[in-house]
């Protein structure tokens, strides 16, 4: 077995392992905005809310796939981020479907803005077609391009894409993080409530324009192996 996919499944291991013992509420929905839904929940892995978020992107999978794939682009629809980039990190080599990021997250003054580490993975679950993208948080020896920030302690992000007919992908974000420092869970939570909708309304004006509405093939192959 190759080291790196040694590693990755002791990951996925250990997070299961973690979930096993987690406590999570129910789904609540709280925003609804052009056909996108947006949910919240409680999670004992984290002092605040998980999100989900999920919604009909006019384009195909290949155009979704492209843009989560252009790591910088986060600026433009994740919330909050103010920087992002594809990092090379000894440890955990970079393959075409799994890479290692750096994330900055930017927080209304007078909150100290987050960053974190993590490694995302691109799959292909064979049976269906769907594209599975998991993002956990990582932690390795790297110096943050800027200083006065706070490591965001854990992160875990899925995406999933379903097309939908010949021109439609059906898209799915989860996310579930820990702010780390000393913030208050509420004001936290406030700032959560937006955050699935307005990420996925955002991918889909980025998928309207080039290069990425020109995408017409999938370019993932590593198969989806469920926990």
């Amino acid at each position: 077995m190759k080291p790196l996919i040694r590693v990755f499944i002791i990951i996925l291991v250990m997070a299961a392992c973690l979930e096993a013992s987690v406590k999570v509420g129910p789904w609540k929905k709280i925003r609804e905005s052009d056909g996108i839904t947006g949910w919240v929940r409680t999670n004992s892995r984290s002092s605040v809310d998980e999100v989900r978020a999920e919604g009909i992107i006019d384009a195909p999978m290949p155009v979704v796939e492209a843009i989560l794939r252009d790591v910088p682009m986060q600026k433009n629809f994740m919330f909050l981020c103010d920087d992002a980039r594809k990092i090379e990190l000894p440890q955990y080599p970079n393959t075409p479907d799994s890479f290692s990021t750096y994330f900055q997250q930017r927080l209304p003054w007078p909150l100290s803005d987050r960053y974190g580490l993590g490694r995302i993975s691109f799959m292909i679950e064979t049976s269906t077609g769907r594209i599975i993208v998991r993002g956990l948080a990582i932690k390795a020896d790297f110096k943050p391009p800027k200083s006065g920030m706070v490591e965001l302690p854990f992160g875990d992000v899925v995406w999933t894409l379903k097309q939908e007919g010949d021109k439609k992908t059906f898209l799915t974000y989860q996310l579930l993080t820990d702010p780390g420092g000393n913030l208050p869970s509420p004001v936290v939570n406030l700032l959560l409530k937006n955050l699935g909708v307005t990420t996925l309304k955002n991918i889909r004006k980025l998928s309207k324009l080039p290069p990425y509405r020109d995408a017409r093939t999938i370019l993932t192959t590593t198969p989806y192996l469920p926990d």
